[in-house]
């Protein structure tokens, strides 16, 4: 893997995804988190087809994904082994923010409840209820939609 990485801010708390306690097995929760500048916070964008994007972290080289059955609102985002399913793929869409929207379910991912707290858990919702997402690299915005 490059060594390079980008943050994933929620615009509104001012937090990043984060990989809870640095975690590299599957199923360990992706939540948000204060800027730490370690790489259990560093993501990649890489195309799987049509689109799609595989966000996979720096530390561990495993994916963001929503668990099977992946079409389950408020379902939490978790990190697991890259197998190509649907449920690990997603695609940046330009909303006055970027959401970040899952191949499988069309659900966006958002904070739970909105909240701003560190440690609140990153899942999936339907669309007209979530906190637009911008990507950004530290010290030099590589996507910003304002």
């Amino acid at each position: 893997m490059h060594n390079v990485g980008s943050g994933i801010l929620n615009r509104f708390s001012n937090k990043v995804f984060d990989v809870a306690f640095c975690g590299t097995t599957d199923g360990t929760n992706i939540q948000q988190w204060g800027w730490l500048d370690n790489d259990c916070q560093k993501w990649q964008f890489l195309t799987t087809t049509d689109g799609w994007l595989r966000i996979v972290n720096k530390n561990s080289g495993k994916v963001a994904a929503a668990p099977d059955p992946c079409q389950q609102p408020g379902a939490s985002i978790e990190l697991l082994t890259w197998t190509g399913t649907a449920c690990q793929q997603f695609r940046l869409q330009p909303v006055g923010g970027v959401m970040l929207v899952n191949a499988n379910s069309g659900k966006a991912l958002d904070v739970a409840v909105c909240n701003g707290t560190g440690g609140a858990a990153i899942q999936q919702s339907a669309r007209g209820s979530v906190s637009a997402m911008d990507v950004h690299t530290y010290g030099q915005c590589i996507l910003h939609c304002d």
